[in-house]
């Protein structure tokens, strides 16, 4: 194997999860949460399981709709259609 290829291929699997974590952190975090406070609750793996994915889609939504808020507000007006 090509060491350029192996070289870009190890780079890639060790930025790739830092840079989900910076475009997902927060629903990472929430996720977190949700996890731990699952596996405490005695909750099954299923049910901690859809709690996570509840409480990251949450999480994620909330901040995605603050971003697109925010770049709407920046808009000129009189540039819009």
């Amino acid at each position: 194997m090509n060491e350029k290829l192996v070289a870009g291929i190890v780079t890639a699997a060790v930025i790739s999860p830092i840079c989900v974590v910076c475009i997902l952190g927060p629903a990472a975090i929430g996720a977190l949460f949700a996890g731990a406070f699952g596996w405490l609750g005695g909750f099954g793996p299923l049910a901690t399981l859809a709690l996570m994915i509840a409480a990251g889609a949450l999480v994620y939504r909330h901040f995605l709709r603050g971003r697109m808020r925010a770049r709407a507000n920046r808009r000129d007006p009189g540039l819009s259609g």
